[in-house]
């Protein structure tokens, strides 16, 4: 048996589709802190990403990889953009600062480094298209881990500026 020496688009679509069942299985686990209904949003959104999968393997075939490429692509950037959220959501409103930290580094940070690492090998695999797609996810993916970087640097300072005050006000 022969393998493709390329790395096909629907990787891209797999790969989210591991993620929002992922994600509704860790939802589902910590219910007091998440709604009810997030559990299931993410296994419809896993469903579609099946549904797609199957759609574009079995059915339509002849259409173009580039086609493929940006809805694939766009797939993985929405499960991404939801798993990001979900760090955001227990940030701002819930206020749960820890939970948000061990979800960034459990969760956010193994996931974009996991699909830039595949965006970036289907790149490097591919010559017509662009290197636009790598930009993007590079640039982005340094923003994302310099974001990280500035919010664990920020809450650390943020909790040891009081004991800083209270050392300066007792000396």
């Amino acid at each position: 048996m022969t393998y493709p020496s390329q790395i096909q688009p629907e990787l891209f679509a797999l790969v989210g589709v591991f993620l929002f069942l992922a994600l509704s299985l860790v939802t589902y686990l910590g219910e007091k802190r998440f709604p009810n209904k997030f559990p299931y949003l993410y296994q419809i959104a896993g469903l579609f990403g099946l549904i797609f999968l199957v759609i574009c393997r079995f059915i339509l075939p002849e259409l173009e990889e580039s086609t493929r490429l940006w809805c694939c692509y766009g797939y993985l950037v929405a499960a991404l953009v939801n798993t990001i959220g979900i760090n955001i959501y227990l940030t701002v409103p819930k206020r749960q600062y820890k939970l948000s930290r061990t979800w960034s580094m459990i969760v956010t940070f193994p996931s974009v480094s996991i699909c830039t690492f595949f965006v970036v090998q289907y790149v490097y695999t591919q010559a017509s298209i662009g290197v636009l797609i790598a930009q993007i996810t590079v640039t982005v993916s340094c923003a994302i881990i310099a974001a990280w970087a500035g919010i664990f640097a920020f809450q650390r300072m943020f909790h040891a500026s009081p004991h800083l005050m209270q050392r300066e006000v007792t000396k």
